[in-house]
């Protein structure tokens, strides 16, 4: 590191006598320094906020569904889960067992990235509506479809609020901590 002549003055503490290192140093004009100068400024920015006009709202659930229809799916698959739990046995059976056929495609498409006929040849739309429509059906064959029905009555106002007042685009908790150590270390150098 190179040396940048920056001198280092002891601060002392309340009830000490100052030392005579410390009276050297100190500025000879009248009005006195503060030690510390802390810049505190606060900046809220809210990922949540109302849109202008009904085209900017209808534009913000098209974009937040294709960014979040994961979590959306998962949070529905959740409450379904929920759901079964006291009466259906059998239903939650099947759903898990459509969970993990689709957990175990997931893999498989990450497991060979560079495969043609996982990614190019067979559509991924294709299978998860092909796996939403399995659910679907053995959830009425079952005797769970008004089970499936309140679940969806009940989730999907509360994902179309959230679609629709989530502002941020690509909003992402890990480049935000990244950034902002980066940002830390760049002032600390």
């Amino acid at each position: 590191m190179a040396n940048s002549n920056v001198t280092h003055r002891q601060v002392s503490t309340l009830g000490s006598a100052p030392t005579k290192e410390t009276d050297d140093h100190e500025p000879k004009s009248s009005s006195s320094k503060p030690i510390f100068n802390i810049n505190i400024s606060i900046s809220f920015s809210s990922a949540f906020n109302i849109p202008s006009t009904l085209e900017a709202a209808a534009a913000r659930i098209l974009r937040n569904l294709g960014t979040f229809l994961p979590f959306y799916v998962i949070f529905i698959g959740v409450v379904l889960l929920i759901t079964l739990i006291p009466q259906r046995k059998f239903s939650l059976f099947l759903l898990l067992v459509n969970t993990n056929f689709t957990v175990l495609y997931l893999l498989l498409l990450r497991a060979f990235p560079s495969s043609l006929l996982l990614h190019k040849w067979i559509d991924k739309r294709l299978i998860f509506a092909a796996l939403a429509v399995a659910t679907i059906v053995e959830m009425i064959v079952t005797d769970a479809g008004l089970h499936l029905f309140f679940t969806l009555v009940g989730t999907i106002p509360v994902i179309l609020i959230h679609a629709v007042l989530q502002a941020t685009e690509g909003y992402s908790v890990i480049e935000d901590q990244v950034t902002g150590a980066n940002d830390y270390i760049a002032e600390t150098v």
